[in-house]
């Protein structure tokens, strides 16, 4: 076995423990989903007295992009020392904008059948094209023209990779405390405006990795005693306030503080990469991760409407919503809807070979 230096250790386990976090990402965005096509149905707003079970656990998979965000920052910290432009915007033509372009192209002949029969063809490609720019063809998508503004800052967030982040990500910190998420996505510059900072901290906290484990390993019952009343506090709230929601001032912040303390679980817990699994699952997951963003809403969307939202059944099911029941029809949607997927990405990597890459991002 080749000898490894410690440096060369520890860049290898924080890249696996970035790698099995965006797995865990992937996975809460979809059960995210899941509970949002519930809501937007009208499902939830018949439920009785328990209706705080789901809002309080749902909240919990709320705003997960920050979470990929973060994870696109570290990542670009990580290989700062190798950044070329060319090739940087080179590798998210060819890794993003392409595959993003296909899928949106194959959403929108479904959606726009219609209307493409209705229409010149320079009329339905003027359409598409609105659309692609928007990134309003899916629920997702609205997350890659905002990356893309992010792309388009890259030499600028080359120039500070080289410079000490620790001020920069504690005033990104507050900003984003003090600038909440905008609700509608495709306000392109002000959803750019809020995330440009979830960024940077991602940048930061890679530039500051060892120092931020070591703290939240001196002070780990602290923190875990913190989150527990906060979360009980959180919890109380949906039970007692009338239409509370966890949107607000430290909705990003708090994702934020999550993220990290699954980083410490994931780098100490695999200090000596340890495979079993659970991680070879969510390893596989995290592989695929940016194909089942492409492509999985669409898919929810197909098994809810064709099978489940005008089923009687499922009617009579739900007709006397507990909340409890909400929640793992949720969890079973995504599951579902995850295991579907992964067969249409197996299928399409498997008929396009090595160009899968181009069609769905992997």
């Amino acid at each position: 076995m080749k000898y490894m230096d410690s440096a060369t250790f520890d860049n290898l386990r924080k890249v696996n423990s970035i790698h099995l976090l965006r797995g865990i990402i992937i996975i809460l965005i979809v059960i995210c989903h899941c509970y949002g096509i519930l809501w937007s149905s009208g499902i939830c707003k018949k439920m009785g007295s328990n209706q705080s079970y789901f809002y309080f656990f749902s909240s919990l998979t709320l705003n997960w992009t920050v979470g990929f965000v973060l994870i696109a920052g570290y990542l670009f910290q990580h290989l700062s020392y190798k950044f070329k432009l060319k090739r940087y915007y080179l590798s998210k033509i060819k890794n993003v904008i392409i595959p993003y372009t296909v899928v949106s192209f194959v959403i929108f002949v479904f959606c726009y059948w219609d209307y493409i029969n209705d229409n010149s063809i320079y009329q339905s490609f003027k359409k598409f094209f609105i659309e692609w720019k928007r990134g309003s063809l899916s629920i997702p998508f609205w997350f890659i023209p905002m990356i893309t503004v992010i792309y388009l800052l890259a030499p600028i967030l080359k120039f500070l990779s080289g410079k000490n982040l620790t001020t920069l990500s504690i005033i990104s910190f507050i900003f984003v405390s003090l600038y909440p998420r905008p609700h509608d996505g495709y306000k392109l510059l002000s959803i750019s405006l809020h995330f440009l900072p979830v960024y940077i901290i991602g940048m930061g906290i890679r530039q500051n990795h060892l120092n931020i484990m070591k703290i939240i390993k001196r002070n780990f019952f602290i923190i875990i005693m913190f989150f527990s009343v906060v979360l009980l506090l959180i919890a109380t709230m949906y039970e007692t306030i009338p239409n509370f929601s966890l949107r607000g001032v430290m909705y990003t912040p708090f994702k934020i503080m999550i993220f990290m303390l699954l980083l410490y679980f994931w780098d100490y817990t695999n200090s000596n990469f340890t495979k079993n699994k659970f991680n070879s699952i969510l390893s596989y997951i995290a592989n695929i991760s940016f194909p089942i963003f492409f492509i999985h809403y669409a898919i929810l969307e197909s098994i809810f409407y064709l099978f489940l939202k005008n089923n009687n059944y499922f009617q009579q099911v739900t007709q006397n919503c507990s909340g409890f029941l909400e929640l793992i029809i949720g969890i079973t949607m995504a599951l579902i809807t995850l295991f579907l997927s992964i067969i249409v990405i197996e299928v399409v990597k498997k008929m396009t070979k090595n160009k899968s890459r181009y069609f769905i991002g992997c």
